[in-house]
């Protein structure tokens, strides 16, 4: 699913985290912690969803989250509703945001605005389906045959695949995909026609009929709805 050369400023810090060892005894270990800080840049996340994503115990990523909160760097926000109890969601904090920042999303702001300034809206969405379908060559498209419930799922690896966690909603021939935060989100806030980009990108992926019905805003959060295309 790697998009081209020439999107790769659009994608670069969108690239899944490396797994790592399980590094929970080494109270030195800092590639972990730079993980951490990475993905929570995409978004809300839980203690599971870090440790699915990094490929680490709970309790290592525990470990990581107690020292990124002393440094001031990580802050819990809540809970989210789980099986059997609620589970604790963490965030970023505002000193994280501007000890790490990303060249790559401050670039993309800035292209858009520059496409936004030079040509209509409708261009601009325009724009942004096409690098989608780009970003999605090579794609399969998913068989014919294949359900809205499997299309649904294929669809939440690949959002998974850019970051966060994602939960799937089913009601009768629809589903939505939904998320507590976006992978996006310091481009979203301004710039919510990025939306339409991924948009395209699952559709053309999973050759299912998608649309964005994502929450836009401060805090951005990611909402797709997937329905058969036939």
């Amino acid at each position: 699913m790697a998009g081209p050369a020439n999107l790769a400023i659009f994608f670069v810090a969108l690239k899944p985290p490396r797994p790592t060892e399980d590094r929970a005894k080494a109270p030195h270990a800092t590639g972990s912690r730079a993980e951490l800080i990475e993905l929570l840049g995409r978004g809300v996340a839980t203690v599971a969803d870090l440790a699915k994503q990094l490929r680490l115990t709970r309790n290592a990523v525990r470990f990581h989250l107690a020292s990124l909160q002393r440094a001031g760097l990580v802050r819990a926000t809540g809970t989210r509703p789980g099986k059997r109890r609620a589970h604790a969601t963490y965030e970023l904090t505002k000193q994280a945001d501007q000890r790490f920042p990303n060249a790559y999303k401050h670039s993309l702001r800035e292209i858009l605005a520059e496409l936004k300034h030079r040509y209509r809206s409708n261009t601009v969405i325009a724009i942004l389906g096409s690098a989608g379908n780009r970003f999605a060559k090579g794609s399969s498209g998913g068989r014919k045959d294949m359900s809205v419930r499997n299309r649904a799922g294929q669809a939440k690896k690949l959002l998974e695949a850019l970051g966060g966690s994602i939960a799937i909603e089913s009601h009768g021939g629809v589903s939505l995909l939904r998320a507590d935060g976006c992978p996006l989100a310091a481009v979203v806030a301004a710039h919510p026609e990025v939306c339409n980009m991924v948009e395209t990108f699952l559709a053309r992926s999973t050759g299912a009929s998608v649309r964005q019905q994502c929450h836009h805003g401060p805090n951005p959060r990611c909402q797709f709805q997937i329905k058969s295309s036939t």
